[in-house]
Protein backbone atom coordinates (compact mmCIF):
# COMPACT_ATOMS: atom_id res chain seq x y z
CA UNK A 1 0.00 0.00 0.00
CA UNK A 2 1.27 3.03 -1.14
CA UNK A 3 1.76 6.35 1.39
CA UNK A 4 0.03 8.63 -0.88
CA UNK A 5 -3.57 7.41 0.95
CA UNK A 6 -2.78 9.96 3.18
CA UNK A 7 -2.15 13.07 0.81
CA UNK A 8 -5.12 12.97 -1.20
CA UNK A 9 -7.85 15.41 -1.36
CA UNK A 10 -10.57 13.31 0.50
CA UNK A 11 -8.08 12.52 3.31
CA UNK A 12 -6.95 16.12 4.51
CA UNK A 13 -11.11 16.68 3.82
CA UNK A 14 -11.33 14.28 6.38
CA UNK A 15 -9.07 15.86 8.70
CA UNK A 16 -10.39 19.27 8.36
CA UNK A 17 -14.09 18.09 9.55
CA UNK A 18 -12.60 15.99 12.50
CA UNK A 19 -10.44 18.94 13.71
CA UNK A 20 -13.92 21.12 13.34
CA UNK A 21 -16.19 18.77 14.68
CA UNK A 22 -13.52 18.56 18.26
CA UNK A 23 -13.38 22.25 18.26
CA UNK A 24 -16.93 22.41 18.25
CA UNK A 25 -17.03 20.24 20.89
CA UNK A 26 -14.95 22.45 22.86
CA UNK A 27 -16.53 25.51 22.17
CA UNK A 28 -19.77 24.27 22.78
CA UNK A 29 -18.37 23.32 26.19
CA UNK A 30 -17.75 19.56 25.93
CA UNK A 31 -14.46 18.28 25.22
CA UNK A 32 -14.65 15.54 22.91
CA UNK A 33 -11.33 13.74 23.36
CA UNK A 34 -11.80 10.83 20.68
CA UNK A 35 -12.58 13.15 17.89
CA UNK A 36 -9.18 15.63 19.41
CA UNK A 37 -7.15 12.27 19.52
CA UNK A 38 -8.34 11.02 16.09
CA UNK A 39 -7.69 14.47 14.57
CA UNK A 40 -4.48 14.75 16.05
CA UNK A 41 -3.74 11.70 14.27
CA UNK A 42 -5.18 12.31 11.28
CA UNK A 43 -2.87 15.23 10.90
CA UNK A 44 0.19 13.58 11.69
CA UNK A 45 -0.67 10.90 9.23
CA UNK A 46 -1.13 13.65 6.64
CA UNK A 47 2.11 16.02 6.95
CA UNK A 48 4.25 12.79 7.53
CA UNK A 49 3.30 11.32 4.28
CA UNK A 50 2.97 14.79 2.53
CA UNK A 51 6.79 15.97 3.77
CA UNK A 52 8.01 12.46 3.04
CA UNK A 53 8.69 11.67 6.46
CA UNK A 54 8.48 8.42 8.12
CA UNK A 55 4.34 7.89 8.90
CA UNK A 56 3.84 9.36 12.28
CA UNK A 57 0.05 8.96 13.48
CA UNK A 58 -0.59 5.17 13.38
CA UNK A 59 -0.34 4.48 17.11
CA UNK A 60 -2.44 7.07 18.63
CA UNK A 61 -5.15 6.45 15.98
CA UNK A 62 -4.92 2.73 16.79
CA UNK A 63 -4.63 3.66 20.70
CA UNK A 64 -7.82 5.87 20.48
CA UNK A 65 -9.67 3.66 18.15
CA UNK A 66 -9.45 0.31 20.62
CA UNK A 67 -10.18 3.09 23.61
CA UNK A 68 -13.47 3.66 21.50
CA UNK A 69 -14.00 0.02 21.86
CA UNK A 70 -13.76 -0.28 25.41
CA UNK A 71 -16.16 2.94 26.36
CA UNK A 72 -18.48 1.78 23.66
CA UNK A 73 -18.71 -1.77 26.58
CA UNK A 74 -18.90 0.49 29.03
CA UNK A 75 -21.39 2.71 28.16
CA UNK A 76 -23.44 -0.28 26.95
CA UNK A 77 -23.08 -1.88 30.43
CA UNK A 78 -23.67 0.99 32.34
CA UNK A 79 -27.19 1.41 30.33
CA UNK A 80 -28.16 -1.90 30.33
CA UNK A 81 -27.69 -1.64 34.29
CA UNK A 82 -29.84 1.31 34.86
CA UNK A 83 -32.44 -0.61 32.76
CA UNK A 84 -32.45 -3.74 34.74
CA UNK A 85 -32.43 -1.00 37.93
CA UNK A 86 -35.35 1.42 36.74
CA UNK A 87 -37.58 -2.16 36.08
CA UNK A 88 -36.92 -4.07 39.38
CA UNK A 89 -35.07 -2.01 42.05
CA UNK A 90 -37.42 0.19 44.55
CA UNK A 91 -37.73 4.03 43.61
CA UNK A 92 -35.14 5.23 45.84
CA UNK A 93 -32.62 3.44 43.94
CA UNK A 94 -34.22 3.99 40.19
CA UNK A 95 -34.01 7.72 41.17
CA UNK A 96 -30.14 7.34 41.30
CA UNK A 97 -29.99 5.22 38.70
CA UNK A 98 -31.96 7.87 36.00
CA UNK A 99 -29.94 10.67 37.49
CA UNK A 100 -26.48 8.59 36.51
CA UNK A 101 -27.88 8.10 32.94
CA UNK A 102 -29.32 11.74 32.49
CA UNK A 103 -25.68 12.29 33.06
CA UNK A 104 -24.28 9.90 30.59
CA UNK A 105 -26.98 10.63 28.15
CA UNK A 106 -26.64 14.62 28.73
CA UNK A 107 -29.20 17.25 30.06
CA UNK A 108 -31.22 16.73 26.96
CA UNK A 109 -32.77 13.13 27.86
CA UNK A 110 -34.13 14.30 31.13
CA UNK A 111 -36.87 15.79 29.58
CA UNK A 112 -37.41 12.80 27.15
CA UNK A 113 -37.70 10.78 30.12
CA UNK A 114 -39.98 12.55 31.68
CA UNK A 115 -42.45 12.41 29.09
CA UNK A 116 -42.20 8.64 28.88
CA UNK A 117 -43.10 8.47 32.44
CA UNK A 118 -45.78 10.77 32.10
CA UNK A 119 -47.35 9.14 28.75
CA UNK A 120 -47.11 5.82 30.45
CA UNK A 121 -48.12 6.30 33.81
CA UNK A 122 -47.87 3.42 36.24
CA UNK A 123 -45.89 1.90 33.50
CA UNK A 124 -43.66 4.11 32.97
CA UNK A 125 -40.57 2.62 34.70
CA UNK A 126 -40.74 -0.60 33.13
CA UNK A 127 -41.02 0.88 29.41
CA UNK A 128 -38.20 3.09 30.68
CA UNK A 129 -36.11 0.35 31.48
CA UNK A 130 -36.83 -1.50 28.14
CA UNK A 131 -35.67 1.49 26.30
CA UNK A 132 -32.69 1.69 28.44
CA UNK A 133 -31.99 -2.37 27.93
CA UNK A 134 -32.86 -1.86 23.81
CA UNK A 135 -30.59 1.22 23.54
CA UNK A 136 -27.58 -1.08 25.53
CA UNK A 137 -28.43 -3.49 22.90
CA UNK A 138 -28.00 -0.94 20.12
CA UNK A 139 -24.63 0.78 21.33
CA UNK A 140 -23.36 -2.73 21.50
CA UNK A 141 -24.19 -3.99 18.18
CA UNK A 142 -22.80 -0.37 16.94
CA UNK A 143 -19.92 -1.61 19.06
CA UNK A 144 -19.56 -5.18 17.53
CA UNK A 145 -20.12 -4.42 14.02
CA UNK A 146 -18.42 -0.61 13.46
CA UNK A 147 -16.31 0.14 16.54
CA UNK A 148 -14.26 -3.45 16.23
CA UNK A 149 -14.37 -3.25 12.61
CA UNK A 150 -12.84 0.42 12.91
CA UNK A 151 -10.20 -0.96 14.90
CA UNK A 152 -8.85 -4.06 12.77
CA UNK A 153 -8.68 -1.49 10.24
CA UNK A 154 -6.12 0.55 11.68
CA UNK A 155 -4.04 -1.99 12.79
CA UNK A 156 -4.24 -4.23 9.00
CA UNK A 157 -3.39 -0.44 6.93
CA UNK A 158 -0.68 -0.07 9.48
CA UNK A 159 0.89 -3.66 8.72
CA UNK A 160 0.11 -3.51 5.03
CA UNK A 161 1.94 -0.17 4.77
CA UNK A 162 5.13 -1.12 1.60
CA UNK A 163 3.74 -3.93 0.85
CA UNK A 164 1.40 -5.71 -1.57
CA UNK A 165 -0.57 -7.01 0.49
CA UNK A 166 -4.09 -6.36 1.82
CA UNK A 167 -6.76 -7.27 4.02
CA UNK A 168 -9.75 -6.70 1.88
CA UNK A 169 -12.46 -8.65 4.69
CA UNK A 170 -12.09 -6.26 6.72
CA UNK A 171 -12.92 -2.65 4.45
CA UNK A 172 -15.84 -3.74 2.68
CA UNK A 173 -18.06 -4.07 6.07
CA UNK A 174 -16.69 -0.94 7.63
CA UNK A 175 -17.07 1.12 4.47
CA UNK A 176 -21.14 0.01 4.53
CA UNK A 177 -21.66 0.67 8.47
CA UNK A 178 -19.49 4.16 8.01
CA UNK A 179 -21.38 5.40 5.15
CA UNK A 180 -25.01 3.99 6.80
CA UNK A 181 -23.61 5.66 10.45
CA UNK A 182 -22.40 9.12 8.87
CA UNK A 183 -25.92 9.70 6.94
CA UNK A 184 -27.49 8.86 10.08
CA UNK A 185 -25.23 11.39 11.72
CA UNK A 186 -26.51 13.85 8.95
CA UNK A 187 -30.64 13.09 9.33
CA UNK A 188 -29.51 13.29 13.17
CA UNK A 189 -29.31 17.12 12.93
CA UNK A 190 -33.20 17.54 12.52
CA UNK A 191 -33.07 17.15 16.31
CA UNK A 192 -30.90 20.13 16.52
CA UNK A 193 -32.62 22.57 14.66
CA UNK A 194 -32.35 25.14 17.55
CA UNK A 195 -28.80 25.11 18.17
CA UNK A 196 -26.59 25.88 15.43
CA UNK A 197 -23.37 24.46 16.91
CA UNK A 198 -25.13 21.04 17.84
CA UNK A 199 -25.92 20.87 14.31
CA UNK A 200 -22.86 22.18 12.68
CA UNK A 201 -20.39 19.44 14.55
CA UNK A 202 -23.09 16.66 14.01
CA UNK A 203 -22.52 17.53 10.27
CA UNK A 204 -19.39 17.30 9.74
CA UNK A 205 -18.92 14.04 11.91
CA UNK A 206 -21.31 12.69 9.54
CA UNK A 207 -19.86 13.87 6.57
CA UNK A 208 -16.23 12.96 7.57
CA UNK A 209 -17.72 9.47 8.14
CA UNK A 210 -19.44 9.46 4.13
CA UNK A 211 -16.03 10.82 2.99
CA UNK A 212 -14.05 8.18 5.03
CA UNK A 213 -16.39 5.29 3.41
CA UNK A 214 -15.44 7.23 0.13
CA UNK A 215 -11.95 7.19 1.18
CA UNK A 216 -11.72 3.18 2.23
CA UNK A 217 -13.42 2.24 -1.43
CA UNK A 218 -10.66 3.95 -3.10
CA UNK A 219 -7.65 2.20 -1.44
CA UNK A 220 -7.78 -0.60 -4.08
CA UNK A 221 -6.16 2.29 -6.78
CA UNK A 222 -3.25 2.51 -4.11
CA UNK A 223 -2.21 -1.02 -3.72
CA UNK A 224 1.60 -1.86 -4.52
CA UNK A 225 2.50 -3.97 -7.79
CA UNK A 226 5.65 -4.89 -6.05
CA UNK A 227 7.32 -4.37 -2.06
CA UNK A 228 9.35 -1.60 -1.00
CA UNK A 229 12.77 -3.34 -1.07
CA UNK A 230 14.81 -1.08 1.60
CA UNK A 231 18.51 -0.51 1.09
CA UNK A 232 20.37 -3.01 3.30
CA UNK A 233 23.46 -0.28 3.56
CA UNK A 234 21.20 2.84 4.99
CA UNK A 235 20.96 3.59 8.18
CA UNK A 236 17.38 5.40 8.05
CA UNK A 237 14.77 4.43 9.56
CA UNK A 238 11.68 2.69 7.21
CA UNK A 239 9.15 5.02 6.02
CA UNK A 240 6.42 2.86 7.26
CA UNK A 241 7.34 2.26 11.25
Amino acid sequence: MRREIFTTTLFLAICILTTISALLGFIGGTIDVISVLLAIAFWMLYSSAKNGKELSGFGLGIGTMKAMWIIGWIIAGVFAVAGVLVMFVPSSVVSTAVDSSIVIAGPDSEEIMDAVLEFFGQYGMIWLGVGLLLLALLIAVVNIMYTRRFYQFGGSLRDCMGKPEWFPEETEPLRKWMMVLGILACIGILGYALDDQSSLQTVCRGVSMILGSVWIKNLNDYRLEEPIIENPHSNEGSWYS
